[in-house]
């Protein structure tokens, strides 16, 4: 039985990260610390943590990642506190080194944003082969208005243009325009950026020091805002390879693991799975664990009005103090992380199980 899910839940990043190293030593792992050098307006250092146990010789890699997407993190935290509390009481696995990579955007996660201080989502970021940070979807320029207004727009504003836009256009193209990285609107949501983020450099390091050797990788990278109220899938980078698809579907239900969420897809660029796996090279399955919350409007409303805030907080119009930038954080916590009791113990234990089954299974009919 697992320690209860408010014990591994935390409130804010500082909080999460010394969670992680806490847990870590105590499972008798020293934690290692890889400073983000970005601008820290959430007035503190801001680290991406790594923790590394089970068989630290062995070439059989379980990894887990949390908060690629900032405020997305607090579920991937809560599930690595939870795993190392585990681990600690029954032991950590014998025929596979785990590698537990905390926060890898820690000031999206501090300051409550989606994106980093440049505003680049980077699940949108990570290039590969010198493809270049350029370019829209035709349909991004024509949704511009709507999901990045200058201001906060009325909820009921926003239902109507969205519903207005979905009659003109299938969900499914509305979410792959939007939701698959633009590299043309530097203010607007799901910009890819003009270059590589720190997070490239320091990726490279932690993957080098701890795959280097690696003959097969399993990554779980754990993401939330998309899909049904507790509910979760698997999803690849690209498509999964035949034995990597047959061997989740052996672990899980069939419909766990998929490449099509139907009008739910979309097929973003620079994401983060497929840089790792062309980094690290060999027998690497990624998945993407993402876990349902609320409606695709709802999420995007909260993104929408976050966005619109933070951007006026910089050019000086607002204060963090002001009623609105306030409640556009909280919102957009709400949409990643909800305080439902019943969801938050839902999805914890459901991520927590995901990486034990991997690891309980590791041989089980993988050919």
């Amino acid at each position: 039985m697992s320690v209860p899910p408010d014990d591994a839940v935390s409130d804010d990043y500082f909080e999460a990260r010394d969670r992680f190293c806490e847990l870590a030593t105590r499972a008798g792992i020293r934690p290692v610390s890889y400073r983000v050098r970005q601008n820290e307006q959430a007035g503190d250092l801001l680290t991406i943590d790594v923790a590394v146990g089970g068989s630290l010789e062995s070439d059989q890699v379980m990894l887990v990642t949390s908060g690629v997407h900032g405020v997305e993190g607090f579920l991937g935290s809560a599930v690595q506190a939870r795993l190392l509390a585990d681990w600690t009481r029954d032991g950590f696995p014998e025929d596979v080194k785990v590698v537990l990579i905390h926060a890898v955007n820690p000031w999206g996660f501090a300051n409550l944003r989606r994106f980093d201080p440049q505003n680049r989502d980077l699940n949108r970021n990570f290039m590969v082969d010198d493809e270049p940070y350029s370019g829209a979807a035709p349909l991004y320029p024509k949704l511009d208005s709507v999901i990045n207004p200058v201001e906060p727009m009325p909820s009921v504003l926003f239902q109507l243009r969205a519903a207005w836009l979905i009659a003109i256009h299938s969900k499914a193209a509305l979410r792959q325009a939007i939701a698959s990285g633009q590299y043309e609107f530097p203010q607007g949501l799901f910009f890819g950026g003009k270059g590589p983020a720190v997070q490239h450099d320091l990726m490279r390091r932690i993957l080098a020091e701890y795959l280097d050797a690696a003959g097969r990788v399993v990554h779980m990278d754990f993401h939330t805002g998309l899909g049904p109220w507790k509910s979760w899938v698997l999803l690849p980078s690209g498509q999964f390879k035949p034995r990597h698809r047959r061997w989740l579907g052996r672990l899980f239900e069939p419909s766990m693991v998929t490449e099509d969420m139907g009008e739910k897809a979309y097929h973003p660029r620079g994401d983060f799975g497929n840089w790792c796996r062309h980094t690290v090279g060999g027998d690497y399955l990624y998945a993407c664990a993402e876990f349902g919350t609320y409606s695709s409007t709802k999420v995007l409303k909260a993104l929408s009005d976050e966005n619109a805030c933070h951007h006026l907080h910089l050019a000086g119009k607002i204060q963090t103090t002001d009623a609105r930038y306030a409640g556009a954080k909280r919102r957009l916590k709400e949409a990643f992380f909800p305080k439902s009791p019943d969801w938050r113990s839902y999805s914890v234990g459901e991520g927590v199980r995901i990486v034990h089954q991997c690891i309980e299974q590791w041989n089980t009919d993988y050919e």
